[in-house]
């Protein structure tokens, strides 16, 4: 696998024939441009012509208030072929890569259009990580079908970690909907997690009944929830299009069309994540879950895009002032409490 990248990555350097980058300040942001021209006709420029752009209009039918979101267009055959390298390269059972072989084989005739997604850290009961994700792909029945064969009730070992997944179709109904439901659970030896710190992980991500994916298929449009049960698939199906000031903003500081397009609200991700890792207990840090409970940070996404061209790949990065006022907020909170702790000390005698 990282041979194949290593190989694409030197391939591109020598075809390229100049890389020019600018760095720009606005009034809200920091802007960092970037553009790579390549020889024409070169094998990276092959590529860059067969990638066409798009606005990936469905990106904002995405649920709003999440931590980050994703749009990527482009041809997917080559990502197909690459997946199907890295897959022969994993340690499966014969079982696992029959199926692997099968369910590629139904999958080579599926077109991709956009997909989309955004995904969410919120701690509760049922698992922190909720991901959402709307996929153009035609024609549907052939995706099902793929799905059905690689998930179907399957059990196999990875580096001692035991996997276990199932799927199954017409599982539930949502709003006359027909929902597949893909499941998948991991059992990490203690000899492999002497700490339990994965274990408790994966119980905070996900719940105590491991990963749950529920699937929608609708008007060669695939829609994807993991994690927040049926609720977020029905929010996913009934979500409107963006009107978040924030994440209009940031979508606006990138190009119309791109080939990838990411928006992540850094500062709320960091804070989110500290918080899941002081919740499992298993890690010695210094802090109470609750005390990071005040800290409230307003939403600020940083964007980042990728633009495929003739002989051209352009790259932007565009960083809102609010980003970097938050993270001097969350560092001032975190001295703020180191201080408080330091008083409360006894003094020594």
């Amino acid at each position: 696998m990282y041979r194949e990248m290593g190989r694409g990555i030197l391939q591109g350097i020598r075809d390229s024939t100049a890389l020019v980058v600018c760095v720009k300040f606005t009034d809200d942001s920091l802007q960092i441009d970037e553009l790579l021209t390549v020889n024409p006709d070169s094998s990276t420029d092959m590529i860059l012509k067969a990638n066409p752009v798009s606005e990936m209009a469905i990106m904002k039918s995405v649920p709003e208030r999440q931590m980050v979101y994703w749009g990527l267009h482009g041809d997917s055959k080559p990502l197909m072929a690459y997946a199907k390298r890295v897959i022969a390269e994993m340690p499966f059972d014969q079982l696992m890569r029959e199926k692997f072989a099968q369910s590629m084989g139904i999958m080579r005739d599926v077109k991709f259009g956009t997909i989309a997604g955004g995904g969410n850290l919120t701690l509760n009961d049922n698992g922190a990580m909720t991901l959402f994700g709307i996929t153009e792909v035609g024609p549907i029945a052939k995706i099902r079908e793929a799905f059905a064969v690689l998930g179907g009730n399957t059990e196999y070992e990875i580096a001692g970690i035991r996997q276990r997944q199932s799927y199954s179709n017409d599982a539930e109904q949502i709003d006359g909907l027909s929902v597949d439901v893909f499941t998948f659970e991991q059992t990490v030896p203690p000899e492999l997690d002497p700490l339990g710190m994965q274990k408790a992980l994966n119980e905070k991500l996900y719940g105590p009944n491991g990963l749950t994916q529920r699937i929608v298929t609708k008007d060669n449009v695939m829609y994807q929830a993991t994690g927040g049960g049926t609720a977020a698939m029905q929010q996913l199906l009934k979500s409107e299009p963006w009107s978040d000031a924030h994440l209009l903003s940031a979508r606006g500081r990138l190009p119309d069309k791109a080939n990838l397009i990411i928006l992540v609200d850094m500062p709320s991700s960091f804070l989110a994540f500290a918080k899941l890792m002081v919740s499992t207990g298993v890690l010695p840090i210094p802090l109470q879950e609750n005390q990071l409970d005040g800290l409230e940070l307003p939403a600020s996404y940083a964007g980042f895009s990728l633009m495929a061209e003739p002989q051209r790949l352009s790259g932007r990065s565009s960083l809102p002032i609010e980003s970097f006022q938050a993270f001097v907020k969350i560092g001032m909170h975190i001295q703020q409490l180191r201080a408080e702790q330091a008083g409360s000390r006894p003094a020594c005698v």
